[in-house]
């Protein structure tokens, strides 16, 4: 229900209603940190930002080199449904278009 009352409210606001279908947030840092991050970041240890947020701005603990920085934060997964690579939230689909298709040849 925040999100959405984030979307329609907010950002974008003006009573937008989104066409999809919307799930629950989930935690993706830190003790409440939902299975699926735990399995991307354990496969893709690595994070593509070094730095983190102001310690203020951050409301969960422990931290960790591992933890996702930033949203859109992306993870390239395979067909076989093992994580390849773990991209910057700047990266967008088009910059991930090789190892998109590298991934998709894989047998």
């Amino acid at each position: 229900m925040e999100i959405l009352n984030g979307l329609q409210y907010m950002r974008p606001g003006g009573g937008f209603q989104p066409n999809f279908i919307m799930t629950n947030k989930l935690d993706v840092n830190g003790e409440d940190m939902h299975d699926m991050f735990k399995y991307l970041k354990n496969s893709c240890p690595i994070s593509p930002q070094d730095e983190f947020s102001q310690k203020g701005s951050l409301f969960y603990e422990p931290l960790h080199t591992s933890d996702i920085r930033w949203n859109f934060e992306k993870f390239l997964i395979g067909r076989n449904g093992k994580p390849i690579r773990r991209y910057h939230s700047t990266v967008t689909p088009s910059q991930m278009e090789k190892d998109i298709e590298e991934a998709l040849a894989a047998k």
